[in-house]
């Protein structure tokens, strides 16, 4: 089926997935605590689903967060390669997350999130070194 005539039909609709993830947050985060706390944030959504959730996510809760790579590039050339020297989007990786761990200095705590966002790995200035969770 053409993408016109599925667009066409009564059963499709838009759905802004977008500020209907944002705007839901509060409900699982205490965002108030985090911006009261004045927590300075790095991300790195490592080029993935997630670039432009972090710009509305830092706006709407006036989060002191910042974004420190937002390219989106299908070929990850921006990438550090992993142990192996393969492009690998893995936040649990120490090598694939260099750039950040190298950042840690300018946060309070620097995140990466792989590229369908939900795995995340997480560096602190103490621990300095990359710690993973799963969603």
């Amino acid at each position: 089926m053409p993408f016109s005539h599925a667009c066409a039909l009564p059963t499709t609709h838009k759905h802004d997935y977008l500020h209907s993830y944002v705007d839901d947050l509060p409900s699982v985060i205490d965002l108030d605590t985090i911006r009261a706390a004045g927590v300075h944030m790095g991300v790195d959504p490592l080029g993935g689903a997630g670039v432009h959730y972090w710009p509305l996510i830092a706006e709407q809760y006036k989060l002191d967060l910042t974004i420190t790579n937002d390219a989106v590039d299908p070929t990850f050339r921006f990438m550090t390669l992993d142990w192996d020297g393969k492009i690998r989007m893995d936040p649990s990786s120490p090598n694939a997350m260099q750039r950040l761990i190298s950042l840690k200095e300018r946060f309070d705590i620097a995140f990466a999130c792989d590229t369908d966002h939900d795995r995340h790995g997480v560096v602190t200035r103490s621990a300095g070194s990359c710690r993973r969770t799963t969603i």
